[in-house]
């Protein structure tokens, strides 16, 4: 899997016959790319060589699901991996708890704690049901550093979640500021 989107350039310029000679001798079975953005996602999974696609999305980041990326890769039978489901962990940290520095993110994570405590369950059990029900198709990704978090992690996805309140996030959430989805630019 090629980790920089920025790769995509170099496709028509050998990248791909390479990938390609990889691919058609047997070498390597599945080829994909990690993307940051919904316009490369589009790009790569026209490629035909390129079956997998790893985006970041999450429960306030849905701008893959509104550029029509997991419809894209399902007409193409092709997947998708998602990673940065609790947004580099920023999710799970109480606005109250954010330093002064982070405080352009205090809107949205009050928002997404008032529907968390609406909907009856913890802000981790909402990060992971929601991708969990939303992106029923993709693979998901979520890191943990201790077997305790790997166990919280299991529990949190078995969370009942109803399609009604996934349609109330994907209309609560639509313009989250790209500084607060980027943690690049934190």
């Amino acid at each position: 899997m090629l980790h920089k989107e920025r790769l995509l350039e170099q496709w028509h310029g050998g990248l791909g016959v390479c990938i390609g000679e990889l691919l058609s001798n047997g070498t390597v079975e599945r080829f994909g790319i990690s993307v940051y953005s919904p316009e490369k996602a589009l790009e790569a999974l026209a490629i035909d060589e390129i079956t997998i696609i790893q985006i970041p999305s999450n429960v306030i980041d849905r701008r893959f699901e509104d550029a029509g990326v997991f419809q894209e890769a399902n007409r193409r039978r092709k997947r998708i991996y998602v990673r940065s489901v609790f947004l580099q962990g920023l999710l799970l940290i109480s606005p109250e708890d954010l330093s002064s520095r982070m405080a352009f993110a205090v809107p949205a994570l009050e928002a997404f704690q008032s529907f968390a405590d609406s909907a009856g369950v913890s802000r981790h059990q909402l990060a992971l049901a929601y991708v969990r029900d939303a992106y029923s198709e993709a693979k998901i990704i979520f890191g943990a550093e201790t077997p305790e978090q790997v166990h919280a992690n299991m529990e949190s996805w078995q969370t009942p979640l109803s399609k009604d309140i996934v349609k109330q996030i994907q209309v609560s959430f639509k313009d989250i500021d790209s500084k607060v989805l980027n943690p690049v630019l934190w």
